[in-house]
């Protein structure tokens, strides 16, 4: 059989080698989609309360990778070619969950493990026991239940097609129109409890606007330390411009100048109280205290520009949206009042050279920290005028500024377009190329889409819930697995339901018992570990990386050992 281009247009082959290649070419593109929609969903989580937006809108993009795909599965094609090829699309939900709830809670686990106290609590930031895999690993917040719950309760969707199947029904037109109704039931009850107890967005959304706020403290930092050098000496006397009382720590008022005016290119947000708690729970060794030492800036300073070389060696994506979303605006001031509140107290920047010392005499009251951001300003101007003018260093001659609230909007909206329209033109080609190479290659289809269509739809998750992890903090860690909670639970309602609309629609039988058995088993086994405990010991995250080949071994087994395969 000669296969057929998708679309008239895209290339398609019938041999292990082409297929492989369509698969990352094909990947790849829809690994940039979500990288698109995180991206979107980033921007918008900086500007928007959360609510209505971040409950209804974020949650469902996320899961529009793994549901376009399993969508593309079975809707071309004859009934008989459906049926065949709509296996890839529940190896692609299964194996997206399976690898959420493993591997990817696993790695958090790993990277985000503390020290256990003798009640078994982490304690934040502090790691000195190594890889001990009982007296180490993390603890979430109790709310962190609620999503758990929300998981187990979608997973048990599943249930409503399997349990006649259990027993021989295999055509089964009302059940599954009953299970799709329910799913999508599931899916309005759960962006509803999104909206109306945003606890977790309000922690994504102050996440968000943290990330901003050091990209901000690290440039300020390289503008003030003279020519972009960052050393001990150069840190410590910019601590010493805003220590007023020079009793070698910031408290108070100069906490708040300290905040201002390490992050005064980010003139659209307002200092606010957590942004404080922030910078004292990152810097000071006794946050209770108020209070940062001159040795715990210096610290906590360098830390933050070694994170930050990192993210630039990575990626400068973030900074580029920025600009973009700036470009051709005719003024550098936010005009949304909804960002700049009083926003006629900032004074445009003046001719005049104004020095560094200038910042440290006026700290006390709003006009005074007004100042210590203009004088910053001046000098950035006169360290980027001496500096080169490569290309490639442009983000540092200045930190952008920050956009207005519609241009921010309009921005993240079109990226989540975007990233849309990639996924929903490439699902298809993918799972054309994921069916070629079963062919090709002899390997069932559900464990060729188990295995390679997570890696495409679900790695910007996965690295995004890394990076929360890495920072050894409850409320990170808290907010990584709920992340992964919430995308489970999106495709068990959201995917499930497209999946079973197609199952009944298209009159195909339910032939998937190994498959969502398994599906279950982890579902239920990792969700329930959620609702029970609230701290996690390294060693349980060994046990979540091994269930991953387990379950693939389990559904070999059930296939082929106890003929469950294609009843």
């Amino acid at each position: 059989m000669v296969c057929s281009e998708v679309y008239g247009i895209l290339p398609c082959s019938e041999g292990v080698v082409g297929s492989i290649f369509l698969l990352l070419v094909y990947g790849f593109i829809i690994l940039q989609g979500a990288r698109w929609i995180s991206e979107g969903s980033e921007l918008l989580l900086k500007v928007i309360d959360p609510g209505l937006i971040g409950g209804l809108l974020l949650p469902i993009v996320g899961a529009l990778p793994d549901t376009f795909i399993v969508a593309a599965s079975g809707l071309g094609g004859s009934p008989s070619e459906a049926q065949d090829k709509v296996e890839i699309g529940l190896g692609a939900l299964a194996g997206a969950n399976v690898m959420l709830l493993t591997i990817v809670i696993g790695v958090s686990i790993i990277v985000g493990r503390c020290d256990l106290d003798s009640h078994g609590s982490a304690v934040d930031k502090r790691l000195t026991r190594g890889w001990d895999a009982k007296r180490t690993g993390v603890t979430v917040d109790g709310l962190i239940k609620e999503g758990a719950i929300f998981m187990v309760v979608s997973a048990m969707l599943l249930l409503v097609p399997q349990l006649p199947a259990y027993w021989g029904t295999r055509t089964q037109g009302e059940v599954t129109l009953a299970g799709m109704v329910l799913c999508f039931v599931i899916l309005v009850a759960y962006v509803v409890w999104q909206t109306i107890a945003p606890a977790l967005q309000k922690r994504r959304m102050r996440a968000a606007r943290h990330k901003l706020l050091k990209l901000y403290a690290v440039r300020t930092a390289h503008r003030l330390g003279g020519g972009g050098n960052i050393d001990d000496e150069s840190l410590r006397r910019i601590f010493r411009q805003f220590d007023r009382g020079g009793d070698g720590h910031l408290d108070g008022s100069e906490l708040k100048a300290l905040v201002t005016g390490m992050t005064f290119g980010a003139t659209g947000l307002v200092t606010m109280e957590y942004d404080a708690d922030f910078w004292l729970k990152n810097f000071s060794k006794d946050p209770e205290s108020r209070a940062i030492s001159e040795e715990d800036f210096v610290k906590g300073m360098k830390e933050w520009i070694s994170q930050h070389r990192d993210i630039h060696k990575r990626s400068r994506s973030m900074h580029v949206l920025l600009r973009r979303v700036t470009r051709d605006s005719g003024h550098h001031t936010p005009s949304d009042p909804a960002l700049v509140p009083g926003d006629s107290q900032h004074p445009e920047s003046g001719p005049s050279a104004i020095t560094q010392e200038q910042m440290s005499s006026h700290v006390a009251a709003r006009e005074e920290i007004d100042r210590a951001l203009q004088a910053a300003s001046v000098v950035s101007d006169d360290d980027s005028s001496s500096s080169s003018s490569d290309s490639d260093d442009d983000e540092d001659r200045g930190p952008p500024v920050m956009p207005s609230k519609r241009r921010v909007v309009t921005w993240g909206a079109f990226l989540i377009l975007a990233g849309c329209v990639v996924i929903g033109v490439a699902s298809d080609p993918l799972v054309d190329a994921l069916d070629s190479f079963s062919r090709a290659s002899g390997v069932p289809q559900f464990f060729v889409s188990f295995v390679i269509a997570p890696l495409a739809s679900n790695a910007q998750e996965a690295v995004s819930c890394f990076l929360i992890a890495r920072r050894r903090r409850r409320s990170h860690i808290t907010l990584a697995l709920a992340q992964v909670y919430g995308a489970v639970t999106l495709n068990n309602s959201m995917a499930l339901g497209v999946f079973l609309a197609i199952v009944h629609f298209r009159k195909l039988r339910w032939t998937f018992d190994s498959e969502v058995t398994v599906i279950l088993a982890v579902c239920l086994g990792v969700g329930i570990l959620g609702v029970r405990r609230t701290s996690y010991p390294l060693w349980v995250a060994y046990v979540l990386l091994s269930i991953y080949p387990l379950a693939i071994a389990l559904t070999a087994i059930l296939d082929y050992g106890a003929g469950w395969g294609k009843l």
